[in-house]
């Protein structure tokens, strides 16, 4: 495992808000280790998407929080949608 200093907002509507000139000093951190050669992904990705590595890892973040709540509405739908039919 390696590790990897990430500078990182906590809160998802914290991250949102921050003006582009905000100093990171003020930002939440949280330290993060990487399997073997995850680093070097997370680099080459970042650098085509012609992004930091910090501000990947926060979008993959964002995306794995929201999925989450897409999920949950999902299967609330469907719940509902079951018991709105008679049965058989």
């Amino acid at each position: 495992m390696t590790s990897l200093s990430v500078v990182a907002s906590t809160a998802l509507e914290k991250h949102r808000s921050k003006s582009p000139k905000q100093d990171s000093r003020n930002l939440d951190k949280f330290i993060i280790r990487l399997p073997d050669g995850m680093r070097d992904q997370v680099d080459a990705i970042a650098a085509a998407g012609h992004m930091s590595m910090n501000a990947f890892i926060v979008q993959a973040i964002e995306e794995k929080l929201a999925g989450g709540t897409r999920q949950r509405l999902l299967l609330d739908a469907l719940e509902r949608a079951l018991n709105a039919q008679e049965p058989i």
